[in-house]
């Protein structure tokens, strides 16, 4: 490169701001795809402040605070999950104002965050406007087949804290009794071999109410889990399907690559209405066999010891349907299905549900021999457009 040229390149002004405001985007999805969500909402926060108005940036920041929050929660930090929750459903709710054609993920997004902060009732309304809002088109039906599976994982979230909240004031309401009558007899030196009986008995039921919290907390986040797991594959192979329709559309019209790769410019996806894909793509490559057998060998894992724990099974499916293994993925549905209803109770039902669902969409998916596209387009957990 000559001097001149050198000297004419460093005097090009900068991009415009919506330029670098996708370029930080991508940025952010990279390194929200890696794991790193605290650089992806770093990223992302930047990006904003070049883009304020984009909708997309909001909704992409939602899900990584989202992330954040139930991080935070898992290591013990209630405050740090909480205040994440809550700064999600607010960029949700703004992302929605900003544009009410973007409504089917902020929907998602917000309906996440209020999970998160365990307000299941404005969540599942989030969910029902999420379904009137599905756009028409070929993957209508696999986005509302994915919302209802997310409304029944909700529902299954919302049965666990019920019942852990009656349990738990039960318990408190004995040991109040119990309290009372403690202080009754204080002038005595010796309670009475009732009150003392009364006293192990209260100590027993906080521990198996303690127990029974735990283990229902553990179950309702196994769906969750398995939820999210089968949403970021799907919406990772959808991201793939368009990727490979967009090149075969360039490869058949080279004349008119000048003009794809103006409409893929950056800044397109917040200024400009989206494109609409080709009518056909190829099917997604399948998992390379180690990726399988990965897979495979996590699910196996799940189960462990004990096969008949019904979230262990979900988990196992979850494995399963990721590598396209319908049936397996149905066996042990339907198994962990018959256990959770033999053992009754409310959350016990809820989960039966959620399975209910999540056995017809595996139906689907291995009546139509392809992998479920539906979920990317409006799916929560990988944030990315």
């Amino acid at each position: 490169m000559s001097a001149s040229t050198t000297a004419a390149a460093a005097a090009a002004p900068p991009p415009p701001p919506d330029v670098r405001a996708l370029a930080l985007k991508m940025e952010a999805n990279a390194a929200y795809a890696a794991g790193d969500v605290a650089r992806a909402l770093d990223t992302y926060n930047k990006a904003l402040a070049l883009a304020p108005d984009s909708a997309v940036l909001r909704t992409n920041k939602a899900a990584a605070l989202v992330r954040l929050s139930r991080a935070a929660e898992e290591a013990g930090d209630a405050a740090g999950a909480k205040a994440r929750a809550l700064t999600a459903e607010e960029e949700a709710t703004l992302a929605l104002a900003l544009d009410p054609g973007h409504a089917l993920k902020a929907l998602r997004r917000r309906a996440a965050a209020r999970v998160a902060l365990r307000d299941h009732r404005l969540a599942l309304e989030d969910l029902h406007a999420a379904l009137e809002a599905v756009p028409p088109g070929d993957d209508a039906a696999a986005t509302r087949a994915s919302l209802a599976a997310e409304i029944e994982a909700v529902k299954a979230g919302a049965n666990h804290f019920t019942y852990r909240d009656a349990l738990t004031g039960a318990v408190l309401a004995e040991i109040t009794e119990l309290e009372t009558d403690r202080l009754a007899l204080g002038a005595r030196e010796e309670l009475s071999v009732h009150t003392k009986t009364a006293y192990r008995r209260a100590a027993e039921l906080t521990a198996a109410a303690t127990a029974a919290a735990k283990a229902l907390r553990a179950q309702a986040l196994t769906v969750y889990s398995a939820w999210a797991e089968e949403a970021a594959k799907a919406e990772a192979a959808a991201a793939a399907k368009k990727a490979r329709a967009e090149a075969a559309a360039a490869k058949a019209s080279p004349a008119s690559a000048a003009t794809a790769d103006d409409a893929r410019h950056p800044g397109d996806e917040l200024h400009a209405a989206p494109t609409k894909a080709p009518a056909a793509a190829p099917p997604p490559a399948p998992l390379a066999a180690d990726a399988r057998a990965a897979a495979v060998s996590a699910g196996m894992a799940a189960v462990g010891a004990d096969p008949a724990d019904p979230a262990a099974l979900t988990a196992r499916a979850a494995a399963f349907r990721a590598v396209a293994e319908h049936d397996a993925a149905l066996a042990d549905l339907e198994t962990a299905r018959s256990l959770a209803r033999s053992t009754g109770g409310g959350t016990e039902a809820g989960l039966a549900a959620a399975m209910d669902a999540a056995i017809r969409e595996v139906r689907a998916a291995r009546d139509k021999a392809a992998p479920m596209e539906g979920v990317a387009e409006g799916e929560e957990e990988d944030g990315r457009e």
